[in-house]
């Protein structure tokens, strides 16, 4: 966006019967808040054509006890960001743009209060990760049967099991992104040093080839560096000369209530 004004635009009438929708994120020091801004002003416009009352409002700026709040509200003719008062939201939005943003004390703090308090209906309250979704995919017949194998990894023991089952494994760490911190092994058995471990790092894999099963866990417990991790069974990805890919698809309920694909 080319221009940011922090200015107090005109009181927004709160008594409107309009639908109000806040998006929460985090300030920041020169941008006022942050984010990812095309999209939060698309909400905001396409509120404004259903009706709704949209507008971006940050953790500071949520005080549950009022009744209007600062926020901010695009302007697409002048293609600006400006601060207005603002009817208290029916509904919560999070858009916390980082994990390591949610896990700020004062950011956590919030989300919490904002869970007990009845006036306060939050979508999307946190981050997922990798262990509470397979748990959650696990518990219906519909998605049981297309996850793969997947145990927290706890021990070298755990470990052990999983390679007992599958020859080749994925190592994530629960609350990962974008591929950060995967290792792989492949059980070699006829090889002199039969576990190949495999990390990705930013711009290159690295290879390890263990010997035994107890080297091979020291080596991942030392990659882990404390985090948590989950070990999946491993699946053959698709691949065009060579270069693996995959597909993840966005699927949403349209007006009429179906799933529909709005994002490949």
């Amino acid at each position: 966006m080319d221009g940011v004004h922090h200015e107090l635009a005109s009181v927004v009438d709160i008594q409107t019967k309009r639908p109000v929708l806040a998006i929460l994120t985090i300030d920041d020091e020169i941008q006022l808040f942050r984010g990812n801004r095309n999209n939060f002003a698309d909400l905001i416009t396409a509120g404004r054509e259903q009706g709704f009352i949209v507008y971006v409002l940050t953790v500071s700026q949520l005080k549950l006890t009022r009744n209007s709040l600062d926020g901010f509200i695009y302007e697409e003719g002048t293609d600006s960001w400006i601060q207005q008062k603002l009817p208290f939201p029916d509904l919560i939005y999070n858009r916390i743009p980082l994990r390591e943003d949610e896990l700020l004390p004062e950011v956590k703090r919030k989300i919490a209060a904002c869970l007990r308090n009845p006036r306060v209906i939050l979508f999307n309250p946190a981050f997922f990760n990798k262990w509470s979704l397979f748990k959650w995919l696990r518990k219906t017949p519909h998605t049981r049967p297309f996850i793969p194998a997947t145990r927290r990894l706890l021990s070298q023991e755990v470990l052990g099991n999983m390679m007992l089952k599958y020859k080749f494994l994925y190592l994530k760490p629960v609350s990962g992104k974008a591929g950060k911190g995967i290792m792989t092994i492949l059980l070699q058995p006829e090889k002199t040093f039969p576990y190949r471990l495999r990390i990705q790092t930013d711009k290159k894999s690295i290879t390890y080839n263990c010997g035994s099963l107890r080297k091979l866990w020291l080596r991942v417990r030392k990659e882990c560096s404390g985090e948590r991790y989950i070990v999946q069974q491993g699946i053959k990805l698709a691949a065009i000369n060579d270069r693996s890919f995959d597909l993840r698809a966005l699927v949403q309920k349209n007006q009429r209530g179906q799933w529909d694909i709005s994002g490949i």
